[in-house]
């Protein structure tokens, strides 16, 4: 027996930071597409899809889909797995026990910013500082949040010491106080130049077959010297200003 065209979603797995509205569609003309939200399989006993989903923030959603058609085996099973972030701002409102109000909101606002300012004081790069999702970020901005907010704080040392501790881990951690800069070495026609020699941060690479290579763990600062050497090329010696991730291309003149 044939079986039914599949079931096609506008959204794709994975976390999103902002409410969701999925939309699932088929190309089979008489099907008729059914659903699930707890992770069972779906089947004409679940619910008809009618109008798209809503997935609202805070939430984490296992979606199944299966096209049904008379005459025609059920078509294979789309699975969406689909996180929905809490908004930041709410994670930290919760995490100094308030509720909602504009006065809340603006001063745990600027509690937020000069946490995010010490981070990238010290040395955590701006867009790990500045991350809505990263775990460590969290936790250092819960911990300086409970630590800041209200004069009368009696747990306040405790949480500055908390603050302290999960700072100067991530200050230790590379790859929260590090950039990934990505070379690539080009001939006058834009092609990539494979096994071409970059020099650069304390170590060597090639370049792979598109003429790419990666350097991670490298710090900010100006001025900082590579060297690129091909065969068949000139060689060239260039300084760079490295302020975050970052991709240098690399023209190559031949000789």
């Amino acid at each position: 027996m044939a079986v039914s065209a599949g079931v096609t979603s506008n959204v794709a797995s994975g976390h999103y930071t902002t409410a969701q509205e999925i939309a699932l569609s088929t190309t089979e003309a008489t099907g008729v597409i059914y659903y699930t939200l707890d992770g069972t399989t779906p089947t004409s006993a679940k619910t008809k899809y009618t109008e798209p989903i809503e997935l609202g923030t805070g939430t984490k959603t296992t979606i199944k889909a299966v096209t049904v058609t008379e005459g025609k085996d059920n078509s294979e099973v789309l699975t969406l797995y689909i996180v929905v972030e809490e908004p930041f701002l709410s994670k930290i409102r919760r995490a100094v026990r308030r509720n909602t109000s504009v006065d809340v909101d603006a001063e745990l606002a600027d509690i937020i910013a000069e946490c995010r300012a010490d981070l990238i004081n010290i040395g955590v790069t701006e867009t790990k500082a500045n991350s809505e999702t990263d775990s460590l970020i969290l936790g250092a901005v819960r911990c300086f949040a409970r630590w800041k907010f209200g004069l009368s704080n009696e747990d306040a040392a405790a949480n500055r010491e908390d603050y302290m501790m999960l700072r100067d881990e991530l200050r230790r951690r590379r790859d929260y106080t590090t950039y990934a800069v990505t070379f690539s070495v080009v001939d006058e026609s834009a092609d990539g130049i494979e096994d071409a020699v970059i020099t650069f941060n304390g170590e060597s690479q090639e370049t792979d077959s598109n003429g790419g290579a990666v350097f991670y763990y490298v710090q900010k600062g100006v001025n900082q010297k590579y060297t690129v050497v091909a065969d068949d090329y000139m060689s060239q010696e260039v300084e760079i200003d490295i302020t975050g991730d970052v991709t240098v291309t690399v023209t190559m003149e031949a000789e």
